[in-house]
């Protein structure tokens, strides 16, 4: 492997781990602190949180650990990947749900 390809690689597995990072402290922090200061608003704090729980999830199974362990089985790096993914869209359908139910 090549300078360059090795920095790209450790850069983007460094972004990556850092952007799935701040998605899943959000989510967390979301559920926790902000459902304390706004009582009112816990389901969807608590759904929006388990969204960005998903997505971290999801943008670390894809952008870092599919480059960092290449060799890994496809049914192994799928499963994790639709797991994820399976999370967020639940949540999410719940949550428009929610949303189109407080609307209307």
């Amino acid at each position: 492997m090549s300078v360059s390809g090795w920095a790209g690689r450790t850069l983007l597995a460094v972004c990556g781990t850092a952007w799935a990072g701040l998605m899943v402290v959000g989510g967390l922090w979301a559920m926790t602190e902000w459902t304390a200061r706004f009582p009112t608003l816990t389901r969807p704090l608590v759904l929006g949180g388990l969204m960005f729980v998903g997505m971290g999830e999801f943008v670390f199974a894809v952008i870092v650990a599919d480059r960092l362990i290449p060799g890994v089985s496809q049914r192994v790096s799928g499963a994790v990947e639709l797991t994820a993914g399976l999370i967020w869209g639940t949540v999410f359908v719940v949550f428009i749900v929610l949303v189109a139910g407080a609307v209307l």
